[in-house]
Parts: C-alpha cells; sequence; structure tokens
C-alpha cells in the first residue's frame, strides 16, 4: 500500500495517540488495516516534538484533557 500520509503522523500506539490528541494536535484521520487501527496526526515536527518531550518525562498536560482524549481514542477504537 502506497503511504498517502508519508507528511502526517502515524501510530498505532492507543496511548500516544491520546496524549497526541490532548496536546490539541489536530487529528486528520483513522484507518483500519489487519486489524489495527492507525491514527493519522497533522504536523509531523508538532507530534515529534510531544513525544520527544513524553519520552524525557518533561511533558506537562491538563489530566483532564487526557481523559477526555482517552475517551475520544477509544470511541474511535470501539465504534469498528
Amino acid at each position: 500500500m502506497k503511504n498517502i500520509y508519508q507528511n502526517f503522523y502515524t501510530t498505532k500506539d492507543f496511548e500516544l495517540a491520546s496524549i497526541l490528541y490532548a496536546s490539541k494536535q489536530v487529528l486528520d484521520s483513522s484507518y483500519w488495516e489487519n486489524n489495527t487501527c492507525f491514527f493519522v496526526f497533522e504536523n509531523i515536527e508538532a507530534c515529534e516534538a510531544i513525544i520527544a518531550d513524553y519520552f524525557k518525562d518533561s511533558l506537562i498536560m491538563s489530566a483532564k484533557s487526557l481523559m477526555e482524549a482517552i475517551k475520544t481514542i477509544k470511541s474511535i477504537l470501539f465504534a469498528r
């Protein structure tokens, strides 16, 4: 399959998708491939910076925003 999302940040990781969504990154789309859901976010540079901060344990965000993001990402997973 040709990667039509090469200028986007794509992840199948539920936690990273939730963190990006809670960080106000735009969720462009999601798609399923081989029973795996992939989340596609705009602005690859911003997404990579947020994830780097997460892994450095320096990312700060609202707990409420994260919980709301988790609910949204779960709803995408279980809507199928």
